[in-house]
């Protein structure tokens, strides 16, 4: 037996800089991700993403993000 899927994405991602080269701050920027997927199976859903990166100095660094991401079934899954 066998099966088969279909699936259409669209998807985006900014990275925004905020500040540079001051007292522990190399770097500071904020990033966003968002994705649309259809498929034939599940149908539609969006996943995103929110993030900070925060670059203390050459050594330290603090990344930091908050997500929603999903997993679609696969055809076994579906079907067994």
């Amino acid at each position: 037996n066998g099966g088969s899927f279909d699936v259409r994405e669209v998807f985006g991602e900014i990275r925004v800089p905020l500040l540079e080269d001051l007292p522990l701050i190399r770097s500071l920027a904020i990033e966003g991700a968002v994705r649309y997927a259809d498929w034939s199976t599940i149908g539609g859903v969006t996943t995103w993403k929110g993030a900070v990166d925060w670059q203390i100095t050459d050594w330290a660094r603090f990344r930091g993000n908050y997500s929603r991401a999903i997993r679609a079934p696969n055809l076994n899954e579906l079907f067994a």
